[in-house]
């Protein structure tokens, strides 16, 4: 299933940035996840055989946010 997504500005500069490293901060409810999520997808796509982790300090707290 394919679905297309509407990324808000802040979210696609932190998306699709060509930096090594970024960073993309915000309140609740502000799109971090989203974008993240976003980015390693992209990541993963663009280098094949890669690892990758989204994670956090616990599993509760990964369940709850992402």
């Amino acid at each position: 299933m394919r679905q297309n997504i509407q990324l808000l500005p802040a979210q696609q500069g932190f998306a699709l940035t060509p930096k090594q490293y970024s960073l993309f901060s915000g309140g609740f409810g502000s799109g971090k996840t989203t974008a993240l999520v976003i980015r390693a997808i992209l990541l993963s796509q663009l280098m094949p055989g890669n690892y990758g982790l989204l994670g956090r300090l616990s599993y509760p707290e990964l369940r709850d946010t992402t």
